[in-house]
């Protein structure tokens, strides 16, 4: 039994992708609502892939997503209330998350560090 991708933080509504880890390369990914309708789906290159939302669809703040991976040997199960992730509100400008990519810079064992926006004046 395969285990359940996990969507990765944060996810908000201006998104027109998921980023998705822990899925096999070369599985099919898909990523649900609460309704059960797909919002996003694709084939996993790597084990942290992002996919891109279905024509048509927009993500809502409050919305709750799961993901899944498919192989053609296995699947895995809908993962349970704690694997599923809500969509976060439109963040605000003081709450914008900018990621720094600190491997371009040369510092080994770090891929992402999370930085907040100056405050706006005013």
């Amino acid at each position: 039994m395969l285990s359940p991708p996990t969507i990765v933080q944060p996810v908000t509504p201006c998104m027109s992708q998921i980023r998705l880890r822990g899925q096999l390369p070369d599985s099919r990914v898909k990523v649900f609502d609460d309704q059960g309708t797909v919002v996003a789906a694709g084939v996993a290159k790597e084990t942290e892939d992002l996919v891109r939302l279905s024509p048509g669809v927009s993500l809502q703040a409050g919305q709750q997503l799961r993901a899944e991976q498919e192989t053609a040997d296995d699947r895995s199960d809908p993962p349970a209330g704690a694997g599923r992730l809500g969509v976060a509100a439109q963040p605000g400008s003081v709450d914008r998350v900018r990621t720094l990519h600190l491997a371009e810079r040369g510092v080994p064992g770090r891929d992402r560090l999370p930085h907040r926006w100056p405050r706006a004046a005013g």
